[in-house]
């Protein structure tokens, strides 16, 4: 029940952005909610099925994987944005009441996917850092760091369904001289 009520709270606040004033009916949102629900953890398969593989791509072209850390590091986030922008994209395509072009929600998507993608490097490098500095005190911590971390996550996706209302509206804007 939590689930479908955060994605209902989701689409009414997506409604809002893109100044829809009708949700879908009852059965089309929970159709819309059970797909999302069943392609999340095929969108988390991927993106660690994509990291296993590139790795072992590098060990069977005879490189060593050790050696490139740090192009496995980065390999593995660059992989990380491009799979939250293509959710992101869907996300601001499919979950409002109105009629959003895929390119411009692509077009959103591609920043929110980079800065999501930045912040979940940014909370995890402060988190062991916190773990590290004190071991009691960082478990404390990273309450405080995860409710940071939820908040800017949904700040990031409600930028970029933003992004993307305005990319699609840019022409029907009023810009007085």
């Amino acid at each position: 029940w939590i689930v479908v009520w955060m994605m209902m709270n989701v689409e009414r606040v997506f409604n809002n952005v893109w100044r829809v004033s009708r949700s879908r009916k009852l059965l089309k949102r929970l159709s819309v909610i059970i797909a999302m629900l069943f392609v999340s953890p095929f969108v988390v398969f991927v993106f660690f099925a994509g990291t296993v593989m590139y790795s072992h791509a590098l060990s069977y072209l005879g490189l060593d994987v050790e050696s490139f850390s740090v192009i496995k590091t980065i390999i593995t986030w660059a992989l990380f944005a491009t799979i939250a922008a293509f959710t992101f994209s869907a996300m601001y395509k499919f979950i409002p009441n109105g009629d959003v072009r895929y390119r411009e929600a692509l077009r959103a998507a591609i920043p929110a996917g980079i800065a999501f993608a930045l912040r979940n490097y940014l909370y995890l490098e402060t988190q062991v850092m916190v773990t590290r500095l004190n071991g009691i005190f960082g478990a404390f911590a990273a309450v405080l760091l995860f409710m940071v971390w939820i908040n800017i996550g949904w700040f990031i996706i409600l930028i970029g369904s933003e992004l993307s209302y305005a990319f699609q509206h840019v022409d029907s804007y009023n810009i007085e001289d």
